[in-house]
C-alpha cells in the first residue's frame, strides 16, 4: 500500500485474468492501510472475450454496489501498519468465452475515487512496479490504469476512459468469485514480510503465485488463486494482525501459510533475544488458533537464515536461537498435527565463523530476500505442503 495524490479525482481500472475459466458473480475488494477513511463514488465491471482491448470500450459495463448504495466508504486501518477493508455486494455477471486463444476468465474493473487529496491504494507508487503485470503472457494478466473522472457505470460515464498507460498504483486490491461452471477452486492467502511479499523477484510474484501455478499443473481438475497479503518490513505482531483484519473482513481462504517468524523482529542490533523469539512465538500460536477458530487450514514454515552482510542483521551466535525455534516449530507441527513447512533449511547454507548461518549461495541477490532461484525452491515446497495441509480437519 502507499500514498496517491488524488486532488484531481480519479477512476481506477484493473483488468485481470482470474485463475478460473468461468465466473457468475463478482465482489471487488478494495483495501485501506490509511487511519482516514476514503470514499468511493461509483464501481463498476465488466466481462471480456479477449485482450484486445483492454479498456472495455465496446463491453457492457455493469454496476457495482455497496450495502445496496451505489457509493461506499474504504473504512479506516486502526493504524498505518493495518488494513482495513470494504467488499462489495455480490454482482451476478456471466463471464464471456475467449476468443484470443486464452483459457482463463477476464474481468474489467473500474472505482471512482471521489476523496480529493492523498488516498491510500494498492502499490507504492516507487519500487513496486507492477507495471510489469499488463504485459503477462501465462494467465497472470493485471493490467492497472487510471483516467480523470468518474468512469463507471451508474454514477458516470464508462466511455470516457480512454488511458492506455499501465499504472503501478491502484484502488482495486483484488476480488471474490463464484465460478459459472460448477470448476473446483482453492484460495490460497499468504501472510508475512517482504519475503511472503516477493521482494527480491522481478514482479514480486515471490514463491506463492508460482506454488498455486505448480499444485494446478499436478491437479488440473483443481484451480489454484493466490491472495498475496505478504507487508514488506513488518514484525510479527504485524503480520498477526494483517491476518486478523483479514479474516475479520470475512476474507477467508481455504489454506493460509504464515511464518513462524521474521528477521524484521530482529533487526538493527545484530542480535536475536529470548524476548524476540517469545515475542514471534506468541503471534505464530495467535494465529494457529485463529485458524483453526475459522476452519481455514494452514502451513506455518520456518524463519529464513540472513546473511551478516546486511547492517544490522549480523547475528553471530545468537543465530542458534533462530535455528532452535525453528525446530521447536516442526516437532510441534508434528505434536499438535500441523503441517509445515521447512523454508529455513531449503534456503540453508554454510555456517560462517561466528555462528551464523548464511543463505544458500545463488538463492538470494541483496541477501535477505530469495531471488528467482530461491523462490522457485520454495515454491516447490510450498506445493508439497498445501495437498497435506488441505488433508487435515480444519
Amino acid at each position: 500500500m502507499g500514498t496517491f495524490d488524488n486532488t484531481t479525482q480519479k477512476t481506477f481500472q484493473a483488468t485481470a485474468e482470474l485463475p478460473v475459466p468461468s465466473f457468475k458473480r463478482i465482489k471487488l475488494v478494495i483495501a485501506n492501510a490509511n487511519t482516514s477513511a476514503r470514499n468511493i463514488g461509483g464501481a463498476s465491471i465488466a466481462a471480456l472475450a479477449n485482450k484486445t482491448d483492454l479498456n472495455g470500450a465496446s463491453a457492457t459495463h455493469v454496476k457495482v454496489t455497496f450495502g445496496g448504495a451505489d457509493t461506499g466508504v474504504v473504512p479506516a486501518a486502526s493504524s498505518s501498519l493495518r488494513r482495513a477493508f470494504l467488499i462489495s455486494d455480490w454482482i451476478d455477471i456471466a463471464s464471456l468465452p475467449r476468443d484470443d486463444g486464452g483459457t482463463l476468465a477476464l474481468l474489467l474493473s473500474r472505482i471512482y475515487e471521489s476523496t480529493s487529496g492523498t488516498i491510500n491504494v494498492l502499490g507504492n507508487g516507487t519500487s513496486d512496479n507492477y507495471a510489469n503485470w499488463a504485459t503477462r503472457t501465462d494467465g497472470n494478466l493485471w493490467a492497472m490504469r487510471y483516467n480523470d473522472g468518474n468512469c463507471c457505470q451508474g454514477t458516470g460515464t464508462p466511455a470516457n476512459f480512454s488511458s492506455t498507460t499501465a499504472r503501478i498504483q491502484c484502488g482495486i486490491a483484488g476480488f471474490i468469485f463464484e465460478t459459472a461452471n460448477g470448476e473446483k477452486v482453492c484460495t490460497i492467502a499468504g501472510f508475512g514480510d517482504s519475503i511472503t511479499e516477493g521482494r527480491g523477484t522481478y514482479i514480486n510474484e515471490g514463491w506463492g503465485l508460482p506454488a498455486c501455478d505448480l499444485l494446478h499443473a499436478a491437479n488440473p481438475s483443481i484451480y489454484f488463486s493466490w491472495c498475496n497479503l505478504g507487508w514488506s518490513g513488518q514484525v510479527m505482531s504485524n503480520v498477526d494482525n494483517n491476518q486478523l483484519d483479514a479474516f475479520s473482513a470475512g476474507l477467508l481462504p481455504n489454506l493460509c501459510f504464515f511464518p513462524n517468524g521474521s528477521p524484521n523482529d530482529a533487526s538493527g542490533d545484530n542480535n536475536i533475544s529470548d524476548a524476540e523469539v517469545s515475542g514471534m512465538l506468541t503471534r505464530r500460536d495467535n494465529m494457529k488458533t485463529r485458524c483453526l477458530s475459522n476452519g481455514v487450514h494452514f502451513v506455518v514454515w520456518t524463519w529464513l537464515p540472513t546473511n551478516p552482510t546486511v547492517a544490522g542483521f549480523d547475528w553471530g551466535a545468537t543465530d542458534s536461537k533462530r535455528v532452535a525455534h525453528n525446530a521447536a516449530t516442526l516437532a510441534d507441527g508434528i505434536a499438535s498435527g500441523y503441517t509445515t513447512a521447512d523454508f529455513s533449511a531449503a534456503l540453508s547454507g554454510v555456517t560462517d565463523g561466528d555462528g551464523q548461518v548464511n543463505m544458500l549461495v545463488g538463492s538470494t541477490t541483496d541477501n535477505i530476500h530469495p531471488n528467482d532461484v530461491g523462490n522457485a525452491t520454495l515454491a516447490a515446497l510450498a506445493a508439497v505442503a498445501a495437498p497435506l495441509a488441505l488433508a487435515r480437519v480444519a
